[in-house]
């Protein structure tokens, strides 16, 4: 028995714990089993079964929300208006004077030190008091950010896989993140695949095709995104 509240799952199998390979191997005899594993978890081969999912290192700088809209202006695909900026009052105040339109900015951190997931490697700054307590939040948490106009509209994500002849294309999804005004943070509260954005949806999928070709062209990626 192997107790599982003890050990995270990603370390279960890279240990390959005898109980896990036995199972695998009384389930599984002739080895057919193909795993999919996280995009985080460099695991391969699974008691000598293959397993495909894991994110390689140089595709993992698409994911750098300082990286990705050059990218995207490239290929001609629209973003918000942005400046890419040190975590430096003088810096980011210039910036957000250029860039608020009344409805303040989107602060996003970059991947320099840390990995941000949902929510927590952005701010919503609306005013320079608010600009102030969003710097020192960041300041030691990255190099490097991402301020751009803040777009008045619904926050969703589309899913996709780059496949060796083509890319696979999902539904978009609503993200639910809410405005926390007693702390001032934006919190993801998980996501809702009954959101339908009508006709917009047929031209974020075209989008979203168009960037993992572009993926797969210069990057050689295999995987899936969002």
């Amino acid at each position: 028995m192997v107790n599982i509240e003890k050990y995270p799952l990603s370390t279960l199998l890279q240990k390959e714990f005898v109980c896990i390979k036995h199972w695998l191997d009384k389930i599984d005899p002739e080895k057919n089993i193909t795993f999919l594993g996280g995009v985080r978890l460099a695991l391969s081969p699974l008691a000598n079964r293959p397993v495909y999912g894991c994110q390689r290192p140089e595709w993992a700088k698409f994911e750098d929300k300082t990286y990705i809209d050059e990218n995207f202006r490239r290929w001609g695909i629209n973003t918000p208006p942005y400046k890419i900026i040190a975590p430096d009052f003088d810096d980011a105040v210039a910036a957000f004077c250029l860039l608020n339109k009344g409805k303040g900015v989107i602060l996003a951190a970059d991947s320099s030190k840390s990995f941000h997931a949902g929510s927590a490697g952005l701010a919503w700054v609306k005013d320079h008091h608010e600009l102030v307590k969003a710097l020192d939040k960041f300041h030691d948490q990255t190099e490097k950010l991402r301020m751009a106009e803040f777009i008045q509209g619904i926050p969703c994500s589309i899913l996709a896989m780059v496949l060796p002849k083509g890319v696979a294309v999902f539904d978009p999804i609503e993200i639910l993140t809410v405005f926390e005004k007693t702390t001032n943070q934006l919190l993801f509260c998980g996501s809702s695949n009954r959101w339908r954005p009508g006709k917009h949806a047929e031209i974020m999928r075209d989008y979203t095709r168009l960037t993992g070709e572009k993926l797969a062209e210069e990057a050689r990626a295999r995987a899936y995104f969002d």
